[in-house]
């Protein structure tokens, strides 16, 4: 509509339509609230006969006036008039029953309806997207699976005996289970599963009277219903080879409400990966033993206080199945299972304690675990004899480096009295990567066998391999969305970009350039960018057993270089076509091995490359910080301001605050500016190095196949490049241990 922005103006200004102005949309109504007064509304009543108890039936009816004392709408319903089919709704209530019109500017689309039928509308039609993937899932044919297989049909293979195990046969339904050819361990394992809940006494079986109760009250019985799938292990050529079946019951977690059958907060930490690779990076030293353990039925062992959840076994749990169960403990599936499992797993190892008496005085000391406060997964134990514990969790997936077997014991036997640890031995395997460890004090990762996985789900194994990640001055233009994306084509890029993620973020930083490109396009795939990602999956494939080595050699204790941080960052300035924001880089090296990585877009526009150098170095300084205060919480404080490398000049001088106040570089944000603050308080320092010899240029920039394979190698160390961290490197004076040795003599 046009209005006049005063009396007597030349031109009328365009406004939006405001239905609820009573000047623009006369209602005939003093009270505001009276406009509602007179409009139809519409409303789904439950049939309460035996024949028809879960259907619903539309009843139409009209605003008949608003009972201002009570701030409620009094309705009217067109069936009977008597007082019965009146009622009173607040404003939230009515908005979602209220007819829609364009009259009252609502859209053409919801002309007729009401709020509540275009959300059942929705949550109808996600439900019956989900049926249709079920019910095409589920269509496993009994027999004859090897003309199934050349049919074509997308359906859930099963294993065959004496084949290679596949990964895409996991029953997901009881039918599923019968049709499968490895039915009896299935249901072996499902066995397994239901004889642990009542071994642990995770819920009571309660009769039909209580469960009654509980409904009239206002409770919901929840479902629940088995989690199928394959364990494997690493064979000693890094293979990998079918374990056995593992089953486990969970619940459908989706059904629980707020304040009833969970809790507000349900958020739960978990370990960050830089966080995983420091930790063996300081553990590469002989006097440390890592060794991987598994917490077995570890939401079974954790109490569920504070709330009532009942649910209802499925189909497939034999003698126990339809009962009733009120749990105790929690259970997977729940949405607060993985908080009060992080929470109460913490009072345990919090709750660990160690008594010493010293030779000399007498005094009995206590000494406990102690959180590292920036990553509330790793936990470090240090008594006065010295003996250290380092751990971390991944969920119920623990890695623990001790320096006592004997202390390592007492801790497991703690563990033991609420959790069931299964010892895996030493650290080969964690988070499906592979641990490769020397006698001289060096461990490699690497991701192998999870490559090999996702290139024969893609189907890229007879392909041509490539010899880098994406071709050189790969870039994506506005030509290339010219024709729309299939629902095919999402499904598939997101598939693709989510396998090559896990890859990109555990340790291939050589493919963190690649991943960070072609993961902007999520929402918009197009079968160039299909064809880049299938090439990133192609190279992994040809180096997949690419990966990090960390080691400590007898010089680097001599010279202090090991345990020392130090990093590198690179940013290209303008490097995307459809934004020009410039693409940053940083890689963090301790121990010989990289422990922390990242390939980002920036967020903002920089006019100048040394504006997005600068900006650059704001985001490895952030990251520096975390991990010296990671590394301090481990035992490994960082005497030194850690060294991080720069190719350009100006942002080198921009950080050290040897710049005028009116040079090109003032109107750079103040959040940025906290570099300058790290430099003087000695928690960095910002050296040149030449842009050939950057170790982050790896990170910000598709490569020729020759310069990529030469910054996986700069990256790798086989330049020798770290020897450059070396330098104001303060190491432990005589008389420093001579004074620990005095201390550990007293105990």
């Amino acid at each position: 509509m046009l209005e006049e922005p005063y009396p007597g103006a030349r031109y009328a200004v365009a406004a939006c339509h405001d239905y609820s102005q009573e000047a623009q949309t006369p209602s005939g109504s003093k009270d505001p609230y009276g406009r509602f007064v007179g409009r139809k509304v519409r409303k789904y009543f439950e049939i309460n006969n035996l024949k028809h108890r879960h259907r619903l039936q539309a009843v139409e009816g009209v605003v008949e006036r608003y009972l201002k004392g009570k701030s409620l709408f009094r309705i009217r319903y067109d069936t009977n008039g008597s007082d019965a089919d009146r009622e009173d709704l607040d404003l939230a209530a009515l908005e979602d029953v209220l007819v829609m019109g364009r009259a009252y500017g609502d859209s053409a689309d919801s002309e007729g309806k009401t709020r509540d039928e275009v959300r059942r509308a929705e949550i109808y039609t996600a439900i019956f997207a989900e049926a249709q993937e079920e019910i095409f899932h589920n269509n496993v044919p009994d027999t004859d699976l090897e003309r199934l297989r050349a049919s074509g049909s997308a359906a859930c293979y099963t294993a065959v005996p004496g084949e290679k195990p596949l990964y895409d046969d996991e029953p997901r339904s009881a039918k599923e289970v019968d049709a499968h050819p490895e039915r009896e361990a299935i249901l072996k394992s499902a066995e397994a599963e239901i004889n642990q809940f009542i071994e642990q006494a995770i819920g009571l079986e309660v009769t039909k009277d209580e469960v009654a109760d509980f409904v009239a009250k206002g409770g919901k019985v929840l479902n629940a219903k088995f989690v199928y799938k394959r364990k494997y292990h690493i064979l000693p050529n890094g293979s990998e080879q079918f374990l056995k079946w593992k089953s486990r019951m969970a619940v459908v977690g989706c059904a629980e409400r707020q304040g009833w059958e969970t809790v507000y907060s349900t958020f739960s930490p978990t370990v960050a990966f830089a966080a995983i690779r420091l930790l063996i990076a300081v553990t590469v030293d002989e006097k440390y033993t890592v060794d991987s353990y598994d917490l077995s039925g570890a939401f079974l062992g954790t109490e569920l206080r504070d709330r009532a959840v009942y649910i209802k076994l499925p189909a497939d749990a034999g003698v126990h199945a339809g009962k009733i169960l009120l749990l105790k403990k929690s259970v997977y599936g729940l949405k607060t299972s993985g908080k009060d499992f992080i929470e109460q797993l913490a009072e345990e190892i919090l709750g660990f304690v160690v008594e010493l008496t010293c030779l000399r005085t007498g005094k009995v000391t206590k000494h406990s675990f102690k959180r590292v406060p920036v990553d509330h997964c790793v936990f470090r134990f240090e008594d006065a004899q010295g003996r250290v514990m380092l751990l971390l969790h991944y969920v119920d997936d623990l890695v623990l480096a001790s320096t006592d077997t004997q202390l390592r014991d007492a801790f497991l036997k703690h563990i033991n009295r609420r959790w069931n640890t299964t010892h895996e031995g030493r650290l080969t395997r964690f988070l499906g990567i592979n641990y490769n460890w020397s006698g001289t004090g060096s461990c490699t990762c690497n991701a192998a066998a999870y490559i090999e996985r996702i290139a024969r789900r893609f189907d890229v194994t007879e392909m041509r391999l490539p010899d880098s990640p994406i071709d050189a001055g790969f870039e994506i233009t506005e030509a290339d969305f010219e024709v729309p994306s299939t629902p095919e084509q999402i499904s598939l890029y997101r598939s693709l970009i989510g396998s090559i993620g896990y890859a990109a973020t555990t340790c291939r930083f050589d493919v963190s350039y690649a991943m960070s490109m072609l993961s902007r396009y999520l929402a918009k795939p197009n079968a160039r960018l299909i064809d880049a990602a299938k090439r990133v999956i192609r190279y992994l494939l040809k180096t997949k057993d690419l990966g990090i080595t960390w080691k400590v050699e007898p010089e680097d204790k001599t010279t202090g270089f090991a345990n020392t941080l130090f990093g590198a960052t690179d940013a290209s300035f303008a490097m995307c076509p459809l934004t020009r924001k410039s693409h940053a880089g940083y890689v963090i090296f301790m121990n010989h091995g990289v422990v922390s990585y990242k390939s980002k877009l920036q967020n903002i526009v920089t006019l100048s490359s040394a504006e997005s150098e600068f900006v650059a170095l704001s985001d490895v300084t952030c990251e520096v910080k975390y991990l010296r205060e990671l590394s301090r919480g481990l035992g490994y404080p960082q005497r030194d301001a850690t060294l991080v490398f720069e190719d350009n000049r100006a942002a080198i001088l921009v950080a050290q605050n040897e710049c005028s106040a009116s040079g090109r570089m003032r109107h750079v944000d103040v959040k940025f500016r906290f570099v300058m603050e790290a430099v003087k308080n000695k928690e960095i320092r910002v050296r040149y190095i030449q842009t050939d010899l950057n170790f982050a240029d790896l990170f910000t920039k598709s490569l020729t196949p020759k310069k990529h394979t030469e910054g996986v190698k700069a990256v790798l160390g086989d330049k020798d490049a770290y020897r450059l961290a070396v330098g104001n490197t303060e190491v432990e004076s005589e008389e420093q241990e001579a004074s620990r040795v005095m201390m550990l003599e007293c105990y």
